[in-house]
Formats: C-alpha cells, structure tokens, sequence
C-alpha cells in the first residue's frame, strides 16, 4: 500500500439508487471489489424503506441528521440518535421506519473477511493531529462546525482519505467522523 492522503470533496459526488432500489446514496470513497473491498456512503432516507442486503459485511451506520433514525434490525426496534454508530451484520433484515422528513446517514461497509473496521464521531476543539496506521486506512469525514485538516476549510460531509502513515491536523471546531479500516 502506498502512503497517500486526498481530499474527497462533497460537491463532487453522484448519487446512485441503493442495490435494492429502495433509496439513493453517493460514495465517498471505495477500495477494491464489491464482494471484498470496503466503500463509505452517504444514504438518503425519504421514507420508510428496507436496507439493501451486504451478505459478509460489517455495517457502521451514523444518522447525520438532528432527529436520528427509527430502526427494525432483525425485529427489534432501535432509536439511534445523530451521530451514534450502530454497528450491524449486513445480512441483517433492517428498515427505516416512521419516518417524516428525509434524512442522512453514513455508512461504512467493508467484507468481513478481509477487513476490520470502525466509525467514530469525534469532537474538534483546537488542533489535532490523525495518522492512518501502517497498512490502514483513514477517512475523516466533516459533519459540522468550522473544520479545517491541514489549513483546508472543510464543508460539511467533505472527506479527507489516507493510508499507510500519512497524517494531517484537524483544526476549527465542530464534530467529524473518523472511519478506519484495516486488513485482517
């Protein structure tokens, strides 16, 4: 793996219908095949609608939006606030329920096979610095506030990608979210 870091822009993505139809998402970043590799989104939720099924991946979902999200995973009924991770099988039956008013969520997605993954909401006061271990990569994803990595004014749901031991300070005040993904 080669040490690189890139700035992931929001207003550069594309949105694209969930596998099941039932909703639309716009990737962040992906890395490698869709049954192996890993890929973090950004799902609109418009209205009360099943989740596509990820048969052998890990799911981390963190609601974007004040309010959270209503949940059914596998029967049982889950409030999940703004900015919490519900972490999940994908084969898992899930479905947004009761919903109003569309709403965003964050999802990373990686084979559970050949990754180890986590998400995060991390508060930013001041200065700080983030590394992407050796071999793993790091995606910190702006959420709200006035953030900036490396001096760069982030707007909300921005991304900054990076692996093996490339680093950068997080600066400004507000909140992002750090995803992190690593081979078993």
């Amino acid at each position: 793996m080669v040490s690189r870091a890139v700035r992931l822009p929001a207003a550069a993505r594309v949105a694209s219908p969930w596998s099941n139809g039932k909703g639309m998402t716009q990737e962040v970043v992906r890395s490698g095949d869709p049954g192996a590799g890993w890929r973090i989104s950004i799902a609109t939720i418009a209205h009360d609608a099943e989740f596509s099924d990820y048969t052998g991946q890990d799911r981390h979902l963190m609601p974007l939006t004040v309010g959270g999200l209503r949940l059914v995973v596998d029967g049982r009924t889950l409030e999940v606030d703004q900015y919490e991770v519900l972490s999940f099988d994908g084969h898992a039956a899930v479905a947004a329920v009761d919903v109003t008013a569309p709403s965003l969520d964050l999802n990373l997605m990686a084979s559970r096979d050949h990754w180890l993954s986590s998400l995060t909401c991390v508060e930013v006061s001041g200065d700080r610095a983030v590394e992407a271990a050796s071999r793993e990569s790091l995606v910190v994803i702006a959420l709200e506030g006035a953030i900036t990595i490396d001096g760069e004014t982030m707007i909300p749901y921005d991304a900054w990608s990076a692996s093996d031991g490339a680093s950068a300070r997080v600066g400004g005040s507000g909140r992002v979210a750090l995803a992190r993904v690593s081979p078993r």
